[in-house]
């Protein structure tokens, strides 16, 4: 798990200017953090929630999916 972290960080710089890709990397992110850093996993889920917001609209799915993982926080 501690590699997928790496390797998502890593492509955070690279996607800056790409809302869905940087949004799905802080979703991936959050999703990966969730188990071992719940703080860590809260900031990249608001991030990815963020950045989303950008892209669909509010009544997209993904939000409803993102609300869910921070509720189980």
């Amino acid at each position: 798990m501690r590699k997928n972290i790496i390797f998502y960080k890593a492509q955070l710089p690279k996607y800056v200017n790409n809302d869905k890709v940087f949004g799905n990397l802080h979703f991936y992110l959050g999703t990966l953090a969730m188990e071992h850093d719940k703080a860590a996993a809260k900031e990249y889920f608001l991030k990815a929630k963020e950045i989303f917001g950008h892209v669909y609209d509010k009544d997209h799915y993904v939000f409803g999916v993102i609300d869910d993982a921070l509720e189980g926080l």
